[in-house]
């Protein structure tokens, strides 16, 4: 997924939305460890953290594809883009550290409707800060999680459609995940 990037004047990685119009046959494509549909969207942000993934089927395919359509936060969109897909057995399969990969919480659903969930592959080592900012940088909510537990969610009724970002502090790191709400 390396070349798969669309860059925009006016608008930043969090607002360069991608849209499925069709999934690949072969395989499966997620974002943020979450199997995508049709309908669903990804930003241009979860392509440059690596979090937008293709995992082939094991089939004997050698080729696949999948269709996007790109819209730029302000009314714009790109014609729909055709992303083919060549299977090889000399493909990078992980460059993710495991011990860190657990470290990294799963938040979905993106996008979010009514709540938000995370899940660490590990309860957390000790208490951690989850601060939630707006598209432009300005601090919502503040919430500290205890040690020890793995699952943690919020609602985000309150929340109007948009992107978001959730930043993650513990004593050894800094993660930050956005995600979007649609309604």
């Amino acid at each position: 997924m390396d070349q798969l990037e669309v860059e925009d004047p006016d608008n930043n990685s969090f607002e360069l939305t991608y849209t499925v119009l069709s999934v690949p046959s072969n395989g499966v494509l997620t974002a943020y460890s979450v199997p995508l549909s049709v309908g669903d969207q990804f930003t241009q942000r979860a392509i440059e953290t690596f979090d937008l993934k293709y995992t082939h089927s094991g089939d004997e395919s050698l080729e696949d594809a999948f269709k996007l359509v790109v819209e730029d936060g302000t009314g714009g969109f790109y014609a729909p883009i055709d992303i083919p897909v060549k299977i090889s057995d000399d493909a990078v399969v992980d460059v993710v550290d495991p011990i860190e990969a657990t470290k990294v919480p799963l938040l979905f659903p993106v996008p979010a409707n009514d709540q938000i969930q995370l899940r660490w592959a590990t309860p957390l080592s000790s208490d951690t800060q989850v601060h939630l900012f707006d598209a432009q940088g300005r601090p919502l909510q503040r919430i500290q999680l205890e040690r020890g537990i793995s699952d943690w969610q919020i609602s985000v009724n309150n929340l109007s459609t948009g992107y978001y970002v959730l930043r993650i502090l513990d004593e050894q790191s800094v993660i930050a995940l956005p995600f979007t709400i649609a309604r």
